[in-house]
């Protein structure tokens, strides 16, 4: 599903994001893909936030791919 997630690292790797944002940290969990931890993030800035991105990926079938992926040993 993340196909540019290595161009998204390169850039990341040149602009790093601030650690210390938690907007910022899920921004770029997103944008690499990593779903359960921007949930994660996202729970600890708003707990709606969180509930509507779930409704969001659920609906885009993201969060059965990232189930699938930790199961297979990716994320």
């Amino acid at each position: 599903m993340f196909l540019y997630r290595e161009v998204v690292e390169r850039v990341i790797d040149v602009i790093p994001y601030d650690p210390t944002d938690l907007e910022d940290v899920i921004h770029a969990q997103l944008l690499t893909g990593e779903v359960a931890k921007s949930l994660a993030s996202a729970e600890k800035l708003d707990v709606w936030l969180s509930c509507h991105l779930a409704d969001v990926m659920n609906a885009l079938g993201l969060l059965q791919e990232a189930e699938e992926g930790e199961e297979a040993g990716e994320e």
